[in-house]
């Protein structure tokens, strides 16, 4: 609605709405200063605009793996893997800005938001598992902005890990996998824990890897999942 002209040998700013100048104060000797002041503020709105939606203090979880376990158990090998995944998606998930988080590769498709709260119900998933819980499907659409999302998920990753790795084989074999579609209920041995939701919480990982480099925002290629940390940053 606004646009800048010229009336006589004034600057003007002009409100399209009306027929005549709103501010006709600028002339030919502020002029310069006067659209340098506009084109700054216009290049620092559109560049916030741009900016990722700040981490929230808590999703420093996993920026790197954390150190051996003390032991080879059952626990510690399903903990270690879970740690694996909790190093991909904090940096995976990291500095996302909205079109990337927008973005689907299809209109059938999650966009990368929708995958990131897909991931989280796996999660969930697992976390309902070690405490003995049903999971009900088909999952609930989860209402948590980007940071909020991230970091509730990085928690959890490190909950489950933490409690994986203080539990014997014996412990681990009871569990079981509680499930609840609509009116049916089943249950099945820990072993749909590996090929389900773990599988299932790298197969999507994978996929926001994807769409991040399709956004022109692929993820610090100093991360290195092997080593578990960032090299030569």
């Amino acid at each position: 609605e606004i646009s800048l002209g010229l009336v006589g040998s004034e600057m003007c700013i002009r409100d399209r709405r009306y027929s005549y100048p709103i501010i006709t104060q600028l002339t030919f000797t502020n002029m310069k200063t006067f659209i340098c002041i506009s084109f700054c503020s216009l290049l620092s709105f559109q560049l916030s605009a741009q900016e990722p939606e700040s981490d929230i203090e808590a999703s420093t979880h996993y920026e790197s793996v954390p150190d051996y376990p003390q032991s080879t158990t059952a626990g510690t090998l399903l903990g270690r893997i879970v740690d694996g995944f909790g190093f991909r998606y904090y940096w995976v998930s990291k500095d996302l800005r909205p079109k990337d988080l927008d973005y689907r590769p299809s209109s059938e498709s999650r966009s990368s938001l929708e995958t990131l709260s897909h991931i989280n119900y796996m999660v969930i998933f697992m976390e309902n598992t070690l405490m003995g819980e049903v999971t009900a499907f088909p999952e609930p659409v989860l209402d948590k902005s980007y940071s909020n999302l991230r970091a509730n998920t990085l928690e959890r990753i490190q909950s489950i890990s933490d409690k994986l790795q203080t539990m014997d084989e014996e412990s681990i074999s009871k569990l079981a996998i509680k499930i609840k579609a609509g009116p049916d209920k089943m249950e099945f041995p820990i072993w749909h824990l590996l090929q389900g939701p773990i599988g299932d919480m790298y197969y999507h990982l994978g996929q926001v890897v994807s769409f991040r480099r399709t956004t022109a925002n692929p993820i610090d290629p100093t991360v290195q999942p092997f080593f578990g940390k960032r090299i030569n940053p």
